[in-house]
């Protein structure tokens, strides 16, 4: 597919991984290495 970004399977997604790294941005630095890491490693 040449132009998979204007799919909007593709935009939700993307819109989620956003949300996601946002969200986690907050958590405290101990949970870093921990939740934080398997939830980016999930959205990726």
């Amino acid at each position: 597919m040449k132009y998979y970004k204007n799919l909007l399977v593709w935009q939700k997604s993307h819109e989620l991984t956003l949300d996601v790294y946002a969200t986690l941005q907050s958590f405290p630095k101990e949970e870093i290495f921990g939740s934080v890491s398997q939830m980016k490693r999930s959205t990726s």
